[in-house]
């Protein structure tokens, strides 16, 4: 079982490791973006700390119900772009498009071959 401040820890590390990256003198977000569009940008990448940071360690049949939570806890937001069509666990942020993308799109395919470990 998670504390409740670790939990808050893990959302406000993922942010720091999202918006500064590994090299504090190359940050991955450029904090002189036009304001309109770095506030949308900022609410997603929210959403996506929030998600894993909070309920990244649920059992599997927790997290539908985490993911209602969370689309109905940020809903309200229109600068939060949340998809649709799957779940918030299946999304990453593309700092590029400053949108959330498929993991499928960062990952490519694998199809486990058997003979390999033979």
């Amino acid at each position: 079982m998670q504390v409740d401040l670790s939990r808050v820890d893990t959302v406000c590390s993922l942010m720091q490791s999202l918006l500064c990256g590994m090299d504090p003198d190359k940050p991955i977000v450029d904090f002189k973006m036009d304001p309109a569009k770095f506030h949308p940008f900022l609410c997603t990448m929210f959403v996506f700390c929030y998600v894993w940071g909070m309920g990244g360690n649920l059992v599997e049949n927790s997290m539908d119900g985490f993911d209602t939570f969370c689309r109905d806890l940020f809903g309200d937001n229109s600068d939060a772009k949340i998809p649709g069509g799957a779940d918030l666990y299946s999304y990453y942020v593309d700092t590029e498009t400053k949108r959330m993308e498929l993991w499928e799109k960062a990952i490519p395919g694998f199809t486990f071959n058997p003979e390999v470990y033979s």
